[in-house]
């Protein structure tokens, strides 16, 4: 019997079993999506890939390589990039889609190397590809938790943010005298806040603000520019009048993961937001 070359690659498989090598029937097709990703591919966790046929396997190796690559470039931004409500939802769906078919073109490229083609004929760049995107696919999968994680809470920072901002507005229309008592030793304090660098800052109704963290020992007092220079008695009451300030007055942003521990709470843990 006479055999036919179809390609450097598919010559390369078949050279070792020959052709009377009996081929076996492939498991049935399985179609993927993950967002605007999709793929067809076959699960051959219990077929050896030197038992099938080169032609078909050659071309779904090569369309699993491209699901894996354009999954990567999709989800590249990491946790400081921006992210599209797509491309989280593709992160997300990632961790239940994309292990199962890297594996198995991890497998795969195992089989082959036990009925090695020569490497003179092409096989050994898409074998690299192969192995190095299943590789970083996999990794994209075991971070993607983490930068889920990070993303909905710099969401949640952004939103915390904004209403503050507006709080911090009306709390100094309703707790600021107008005009301004001038026998007043130290103007009450309208609004305080802790960020989410556990930095606490005090604003006082005559646009001093005091400030103080958890990384440094000593508050500070910062006054407006057009301020006159108050002697150290008097920035000593600021102090005081932050130091004494109800903490339960004090709001506090959402942490990022990685800023420190999060206030203590009695709430149930978030559910997975739809992005």
């Amino acid at each position: 019997m006479k055999c036919r070359s179809v390609g450097a690659f598919l010559l390369a498989v078949s050279s070792v079993s020959g052709c009377a090598h009996q081929r076996v029937k492939p498991p049935p097709s399985e179609h993927t999506v993950l967002g605007p990703l999709t793929l067809d591919s076959r699960d051959y966790a219990h077929v050896n890939a030197c038992d099938l046929a080169p032609q078909p396997l050659a071309g779904e190796t090569e369309r699993v390589d491209g699901f894996l690559s354009r999954y990567l470039d999709m989800t590249s931004a990491g946790r400081e990039g921006h992210w599209s409500a797509e491309q989280l939802r593709v992160l997300r769906d990632s961790r239940t889609r994309v292990p199962k078919i890297a594996k198995n073109i991890q497998k795969v490229l195992a089989d082959l190397n036990a009925c090695p083609p020569d490497e003179a004929l092409g096989f050994g760049e898409l074998r690299r590809q192969g192995t190095e995107l299943a590789r970083q696919a996999l990794l994209r999968v075991d971070e993607a938790a983490g930068i889920l994680a990070f993303v909905r809470a710099r969401r949640d920072l952004e939103a915390w943010r904004q209403v503050q901002a507006r709080e911090k507005a009306t709390a100094r229309e309703s707790l600021c005298p107008h005009p301004p008592r001038a026998a007043a030793k130290v103007p009450p304090i309208y609004y305080a806040a802790e960020d989410e660098t556990q930095e606490t800052s005090f604003f006082f109704c005559d646009d001093v603000q005091v400030t103080r963290s958890a990384a440094r020992p000593t508050a500070s007092v910062k006054l407006p520019s057009e301020h006159p220079r108050k002697g150290a008695a008097k920035e000593g009451a600021y102090l005081t009048a932050a130091s004494t300030f109800e903490a339960s007055q004090v709001r506090h942003a959402p942490r990022l993961p990685g800023t420190g521990s999060a206030p203590a709470s009695d709430a149930a843990p978030e559910p997975e937001p739809d992005f």
